[in-house]
Order: structure tokens, then C-alpha cells, then sequence
């Protein structure tokens, strides 16, 4: 009797066949954990690892504390929609922000979460494991960023595609939750036009210039054009100076007011390239 259960709580938790279920509990002597092992080093697993790499589905997932005083937004990846959509794919998310969110970690380094434990004593790339082989997908914790803070945060979330945090000074809830749905909608590269390195600057400015160099008309105009074309590409660009999106006949600065600051802010959209997220040419 209590060998059937193993069997069934291995074929659950892995999603293989009866037979290699027993035949792993066998070799393992009845060790579930050394079984699952045996499951995730054998030859069947390994191919179902080497499937496809690309993870352009999954969750963006966030949590903060009731008094808003910290934040964990993460992304994670799966193959395709079809998974992303799965109970048991979304309560893994889910599970590894609230985890991240009531420890006293400030890490958002993924190699060090991968190896902390959740709930049920299983870490959290165990449990990555375990799903990745029962879904037959490439399943990926991608990312984490973790605020906390003595200001306020706020958070907002677009059907599981985009996520924010932002901190603020002097807000409230209000506030910064339409701050965050601002960013979410607008990707803002900067908070200040001030805070644009100058090298990307230089750049757009070296970019505008060849695209009306063939045009037949003086240095002098060709500079006003290239100038007009910088300030609005800062301005369309600095959160402070964007339109406001629930009233675009006032700016972002407008509508926080002079007692309100926005200090930091971060953006997950689904599957971007994170090591060119800057700015793109």
C-alpha cells in the first residue's frame, strides 16, 4: 500500500509513467527525493530539457506588504500559452513571490532564490524542475526585483504581461498606483530628461543627422531640425514630461504636484531582451 502511494506521489509531481516511477523508487530504495533524482538525471528527462530554449510565454507576477512598504515583482518564463494559462504554473509564480515577499531577503540575485525553500521544504529550482519535466517545457525564473522602503510603493499589473513598482515620496495609495499604470502603459526610459547618460543622447543626435543629411539645405537649419528632434524625443521619453495618461492635457509633474517625487521605478514586459533594455535604436 504505501508503495502505490509513493508511486502515485512521484507520478504526480513528475507527470512520467507508472513504470518509471517504480522503476526509480526501486533503484533509489524507496527514497523519494533520491527517486525523483534518478527521474531528472535520466536520459528521457534530459531530452525533454533540450526541447526548445526559447521561453517567450509565462507570468509576471507582484506582491507587497498591506502598509506598501515593500515590493517583489518577478517574471517567469514557459515555452507556450498554453502552460502560461496552467493553475499549476501560475501558483508557482505566485508561490515564489510570496515567498520572496515574507522573508527577510533582500537578494534579487536568481541563483541565490533558486536555491531557498518554499512552504514544503522543496526549493524553488526543484520545484522549477519538477514542473519544467511535467509540462515537457523549458520553464525559467528569469527575474527579480525586490523594494523596500520607508516611503510608499506602488504596483500595477496588465493581464500578466507588464509589471511595475515605483517608490514614492509623500504619495499615497492613489497616487502611486496610477503612477505605476502610467509607466505600464508609457515605458518611460528615464524618470528626469536630466537623467539621460549622455552617450545615448550623442547617438540620437549622430542617428537624426543622417537621416536629413541628403536633404539640400543649410548647417544652420539642419541643426534646429536635429535639436526640435532631440527635445522631443527627450520629452516623449522622461516620465516627468510624458503626457499624463488619464489626462493628457497635463504632464506627469503636473499631476504628482510639488509635494510628491517619484524615486525609483522598475518595468517587466514579458520576454524582453533584459540585457539591452535601455534604450533601443
Amino acid at each position: 500500500m504505501k508503495l502505490i502511494e509513493e508511486i502515485k506521489n512521484l507520478r504526480k509531481r513528475t507527470g512520467v509513467s507508472i513504470i518509471l516511477c517504480k522503476d526509480a523508487l526501486y533503484k533509489a530504495n524507496g527514497d523519494i527525493e533520491k527517486a525523483l533524482q534518478i527521474i531528472y538525471n535520466s536520459e528521457k528527462y534530459k531530452s525533454v530539457q533540450k526541447l526548445s530554449k526559447k521561453t517567450d510565454e509565462g507570468i509576471i507576477c507582484l506582491e507587497m506588504s498591506e502598509d506598501k512598504k515593500k515590493g517583489v515583482m518577478i517574471e517567469v518564463n514557459c515555452e507556450t500559452d498554453f502552460v502560461s494559462r496552467n493553475k499549476e504554473f501560475l501558483n508557482f509564480a505566485k508561490q515564489i513571490t510570496k515567498n520572496i515577499l515574507n522573508s527577510k531577503n533582500r537578494s534579487s540575485d536568481i541563483s541565490y532564490l533558486l536555491s531557498t525553500e518554499l512552504k514544503n521544504k522543496k526549493s524553488i529550482e526543484e520545484y522549477r524542475k519538477e514542473l519544467s519535466f511535467k509540462f515537457k517545457e523549458n520553464i525559467k525564473f528569469k527575474r527579480a526585483s525586490i523594494f523596500q522602503t520607508k516611503k510608499k510603493l506602488g504596483g500595477y499589473i496588465h493581464r500578466n504581461r507588464i509589471g511595475v513598482l515605483v517608490e514614492l515620496e509623500n504619495s499615497n495609495p492613489y497616487i502611486c498606483h496610477d503612477i505605476a499604470m502610467h509607466i505600464a502603459a508609457m515605458n518611460p526610459y528615464v524618470i528626469d530628461i536630466n537623467d539621460f547618460p549622455l552617450k545615448v543622447i550623442e547617438e540620437k543626435r549622430k542617428n537624426f543627422f543622417l537621416e536629413i543629411n541628403k536633404k539640400e539645405i543649410s548647417e544652420k537649419i539642419k541643426e534646429k531640425i536635429v535639436l526640435g528632434k532631440i527635445n522631443k524625443f527627450l520629452n516623449q521619453n522622461s516620465l516627468l514630461q510624458q503626457d499624463f495618461i488619464k489626462n493628457p492635457r497635463i504632464k506627469v509633474l503636473d499631476f504628482l504636484g510639488k509635494k510628491n517625487k517619484i524615486l525609483r521605478y522598475k518595468r517587466y514586459s514579458l520576454g524582453e531582451d533584459i540585457k539591452n533594455s535601455f534604450i533601443p535604436f
